[in-house]
């Protein structure tokens, strides 16, 4: 599956306050980086707590307080597969639109 976003898109972001982080399954977060914390990350949230994800014969079920993000293509992306659930302390916003470039213009990414 092709990228969402790619390098260069600029897109809208929905800020969260610090004490409500409101995500739902399908919704492309930006947040920093579990394993680099000078960075951040934007990635689809396949799962949040208390749902299961599966890929094989593994499976893991999203902890209290946690996401689970996968990139949406799949075989080049370090994700929840490789760092493990997110912690929602470390979302800062809610991707709500792509505007450039405008031949690519999206409310729903």
């Amino acid at each position: 599956m092709e990228p969402s976003i790619h390098s260069g898109d600029l897109v809208i972001i929905q800020r969260f306050s610090k004490m409500i982080k409101n995500v739902d399954k399908g919704d492309v977060i930006i947040a920093k980086s579990p394993e680099e914390h000078n960075k951040f990350i934007m990635k689809r949230v396949k799962a949040v707590d208390g749902q299961m994800v599966r890929r094989g014969l593994n499976y893991q079920v999203v902890p209290r307080g946690s996401v689970w993000l996968e990139g949406d293509n799949h075989t080049n992306s370090t994700d929840s597969w490789d760092f493990g659930p997110v912690p929602k302390g470390l979302i800062h916003g809610r991707v709500v639109c792509r505007i450039w470039p405008i031949s690519h213009f999206s409310m729903k990414i």
